[in-house]
């Protein structure tokens, strides 16, 4: 079973410098794939009272539950973080792999895959990161710094609420609503040679918000009593992520099979009986308006978790899976619209269901607040993709002459006339010209300003019908223009040499792939063989290490989620065939079932412990003496690098096993490995622990 392991803070920030300033790159994010918003456009929004730079984040899964995940979101211009959802049981196990996003999502996931205490460390870290890049101007946009925008945490928790009112779920919350203890014991982890950052003021207010998940056997009778306990006990704004099946059966299934094609998706029939319906969701929700109002609070909505099917093409190995992509963002922009035809714009919708490049200014146009994103990042380029987003979005403003996410509604389909209030005092739909107003009338500007909001409200439920509309009809969420999958070459996958595309590294969420350099290899190797109390050679045969670039694995932060796999061109999968080095001694030990490697480098010497096959191997290198100790554990050899095939010295280390032979394949694979991983031009995982810290 393939775990994560977090890594410190202190290793995050080496990582992150060294690799900016070595390869000018953060996590393997180029610095032109930064987000840097445009001058004249203003995509700032409000959340429940609070700023962001762009309505744009990452959705409560894969991308966002590590600090890497987090700040690779935020570096793409990500704004509003939906964190990975906590739940008390923090000790799940899921099917392996357990995403396909080849053209449709389709996941097996749950929630957080660390522990609770984990979780909270990698929550308040990754936002203390943010603060120091912004800090460091790392976006580089000098003495004006503010462009970069403030960023918001949304926490996400489930099931019910025996479990979110357990001391260890209530603390986990409270600690990310005012996270000062927790900053204060991180600061000890910055490094000596970045110990400036310790006097940075971080942010220590991290979550003002909460969204509450109701899939995975959370009661539908228990959500109003979880969402009254998160606003009053808690005293948090609320949303209530809600399901696609809101919509009755006969309509989703006319919606999924008729009109968008998707026949071969069959939704799992009780999913009906365990969700709310779209108008129980409702009552419960202006049932609880008055106590939010009350506290000074906001509750709201979430349009929609995942379309839980029956498992029919046998992705996984779960009987039911959830699906995400273009249809569900048919179904989910429906249940908005069948949302504000009831209430119309009384309460907050936030958005999530097959956002991509092409319809996120779409939903901007909508007021839906923020718009999370999950399947579209998951395929090739990966989190920058997400930079497309907010360029597309800019753009179009630009079309339109809207300065701001405003004028944006306003200005998006030509509908705002149909909403102009009556007695309006502009000529147009101008924030300039709104406060060009009240700056002439401050008598009036109180009035002008509800009618402007009321303007662009209205605007966006007209909004809101166009698009949905459109979207029943648009032939992107078909079938048919969804069908296609990500193409084999029919070559095998190998430890080393591919072909070297590299998609591999921006498809995994996790950022655990990663590239090493090697000098390329062919040799004449020999194998050793113990006959009675001698070790002899046997027939000589050819290694060879084709390439300079190749790839490997962190397994620390590999779940083998299968996402490489699904974009490597090759067959087997890098998170299987690739080397997986683990983070510490600890974790290599413990998956004893899992092949991979270990690797220390001290003042002298580079070591490497490795699995074959579950066959443990020892590498030690001494630099200086350009010498080499090999061994299997019952057979030993002492190498010249530069003449492998005639080793200095052989020792039998476990007597008894005559006839056994060291396969010095493995020698010369983690000679290269080893060389490779601790090859300090490119920054990963596992050297950073052994780069020396900068003059």
């Amino acid at each position: 079973m393939a775990e994560l392991y977090p890594l410190s803070l202190g290793l995050h920030l080496k990582r992150i410098f060294r690799e900016l300033e070595l390869q000018g790159q953060i996590y393997d994010l180029p610095l032109n794939k930064f987000w840097k918003p445009a001058p004249g456009r203003d995509l700032a929004v409000q959340f429940h009272g609070r700023p962001a730079a762009t309505a744009l984040g990452p959705a409560a899964g894969p991308q966002d539950q590590l600090i890497q995940n987090i700040v690779l979101s935020w570096l793409g211009g990500c704004r509003i973080v939906e964190l990975k959802t906590v739940q008390i049981m923090d000790e799940l196990k899921l099917p392996r792999p357990c995403i396909y996003a080849g053209n449709l999502g389709y996941n097996v996931e749950w929630s957080q895959e660390l522990r609770i205490p984990q979780s909270l460390v990698e929550y308040v870290a990754s936002s203390m990161i943010i603060d120091i890049l912004l800090h460091e101007d790392v976006l580089g946009f000098g003495a004006d710094k503010a462009r970069a925008g403030d960023t918001i945490f949304d926490l996400s928790v489930g099931y019910d609420l025996k479990g979110i009112s357990s001391p260890a779920v209530r603390g986990f919350i409270d600690a990310t609503i005012d996270a000062s203890a927790t900053i204060e014991r991180l600061k000890e982890e910055v490094p000596e040679e970045y110990r400036r950052f310790r006097d940075i003021p971080f942010r220590n207010k991290i979550v003002n918000s909460i969204t509450l998940s109701t899939f995975h056997g959370c009661p539908k009778e228990e959500i109003e009593s979880i969402c009254r306990y998160l606003l009053t006990e808690v005293g948090v704004n609320t949303i209530i992520k809600l399901n696609p099946t809101q919509l009755d059966r006969p309509y989703l299934e006319s919606l999924l099979h008729d009109q968008m094609g998707y026949k071969n998706l069959q939704v799992n029939p009780k999913a009906w009986d365990l969700s709310l319906t779209l108008d129980e969701a409702v009552a419960i929700v202006e049932r609880l308006e008055p106590l939010a109002k009350e506290r000074g609070l906001q509750v709201g909505v979430k349009f929609s978790n995942t379309l839980e099917l029956v498992n029919q093409q046998k992705f996984f190995s779960d009987e039911t899976m959830y699906m995400s992509g273009p249809p569900l963002h048919v179904i989910a922009m429906t249940l908005v619209e069948e949302w504000r035809k009831r209430v119309g714009n009384r309460f907050p919708i936030t958005f999530a269901a097959g956002i991509d490049r092409e319809n996120f200014p779409d939903a901007m146009a909508l007021g839906l607040t923020p718009i999370t994103v999950c399947t579209d990042l998951l395929k090739t380029r990966g989190y920058a993709r997400s930079v497309t987003y907010l360029n597309h979005l800019e753009e179009k403003m630009e079309a339109v002459g809207a300065a701001n996410v405003e004028e944006w509604v306003l200005k998006a389909y030509g509908l705002s006339e149909q909403a102009r209030p009556q007695g309006c005092w502009q000529a147009e739909p101008s924030r300039a010209s709104l406060e060009r107003f009240c700056a002439e009338n401050p008598q009036q500007a109180g009035e002008a300003r509800q009618m402007w909001q009321d303007w662009v409200s209205d605007t966006s439920i007209l909004n809101t019908h166009e698009y949905a509309q459109k979207a029943r009809t648009n032939p992107r969420y078909r079938l048919d223009k969804n069908t296609a999958v990500p193409k084999k070459i029919g070559s095998a996958l190998y430890l080393l040499d591919c072909i070297a595309c590299g998609k591999c590294v921006p498809v995994c969420p996790n950022d655990a792939n990663f590239s090493y350099e090697v000098e390329p290899l062919e040799v004449e190797a020999r194998n050793f063989k113990i006959v009675g109390k001698q070790v002899l050679p046997e027939e000589s045969f050819s290694i060879r290490v084709k390439k300079s670039e190749q790839w490997a694995v962190y397994a620390d932060f590999c779940n083998e989620c299968g996402n490489c796999d699904t974009y490597c061109p090759e067959e087997g999968g890098p998170f299987a065939q690739k080397p997986k080095f683990f983070g510490t001694m600890e974790t290599f030990q413990h998956h004893a079932d899992r092949d991979g490697f270990y690797a220390e480098r001290s003042e002298d010497k580079d070591r490497l412990w490795g699995r074959f096959r579950g066959r443990q191997y020892y590498l030690e290198v001494e630099r200086a003496q350009n010498q080499a100790h090999f061994t299997d554990h019952v057979l030993e050899v002492t190498l010249d690098r530069r003449k492998p095939a005639h080793p200095l010295k052989t020792l039998i280390v476990e007597p008894g096993n005559n006839g056994h032979v060291l396969d010095m394949k493995y020698y010369f694979w983690m000679e290269k490995c080893l060389e490779g991983v601790l090859n300090g031009n490119r920054v990963n995982f596992v050297n950073v622990r052994f780069l020396q810290a900068p003059a």
